[in-house]
């Protein structure tokens, strides 16, 4: 029985769209792509608003495109692994996942923090989760070293209320603190995605992050898994993100 990618081939299609089910790019990204004189389809330079139809040959820097099934995994990043393919000297997280050419990070977590990551070859979810007016929330267990003067009361009430940083304030919800000796063990939710974002709330309060696992997105949490594993989404879950 054909799957549902060559069902959805079977007529002439935008080519905007048919790079973005390649995985190549989003759809934003593939115009950019074609403008840039980067698409072919059948040897002549692709334009703007074509459509293609299975029989076509569209390549993109020489190289031709076949449509792929979509995947997308749900992640649990470890310390140590980075979100670009370079590794930029660590290990990149792509090295945990099946091999596809052509999935990519939901977002960033940086090296030294851990936890849920999605990782997608859907160019058209990739662009909608990363969008600014997406605002999935995100929740994070953080470990925070204490210093002199700041108890979990003080710690919760402060992260509740905004926090001046350089590209503007932040602030978080539904934060819980516990004390765990001279550390405390801070649940908070956040709905923006600036770099660094929790990290530089705690560390303008002075305080420092020692370890740092995002533990939901959205609707979707790391349950079992352990660092390192992964799981592929249900299509339940990809309809409701």
């Amino acid at each position: 029985m054909p799957n549902s990618v060559i069902s959805a081939s079977s007529r002439a299609e935008r080519l905007q769209k048919f790079l973005a089910r390649c995985g190549i790019a989003s759809r934003r990204g593939a115009e950019e792509l074609i403008t840039q004189g980067k698409v072919e389809v059948n040897g002549a330079r692709a334009s703007l608003g074509m459509s293609v139809t299975p029989s076509d040959v569209v390549t993109v820097d020489g190289q031709r495109l076949l449509p792929q099934e979509a995947a997308t995994y749900l992640l649990y990043k470890p310390r140590g692994y980075v979100c670009s393919r370079n590794g930029q000297g660590k290990k990149p997280v792509h090295e945990l996942l099946p091999e596809h050419p052509r999935v990519e990070p939901v977002g960033r977590l940086d090296a030294d923090s851990e936890g849920l990551l999605l990782m997608t070859s859907d160019g058209n979810l990739l662009l909608k989760l990363t969008h600014p007016r997406y605002g999935h929330r995100k929740r994070y267990l953080v470990t925070v070293q204490l210093t002199p003067g700041w108890s979990p009361a003080k710690l919760a009430d402060r992260l509740r209320k905004p926090i001046l940083l350089s590209d503007g304030s932040a602030q978080a919800e539904d934060v819980t603190v516990r004390k765990d000796g001279v550390r405390a063990k801070v649940e908070l939710t956040v709905r923006e995605g600036r770099t660094h974002l929790v990290r530089r709330m705690v560390g303008e309060l002075g305080l420092r992050v020692t370890r740092l696992v995002r533990i939901e997105m959205g609707t979707l949490a790391l349950g079992d898994l352990k660092p390192g594993s992964y799981r592929l989404l249900t299509p339940e879950e990809l309809a409701h993100l």
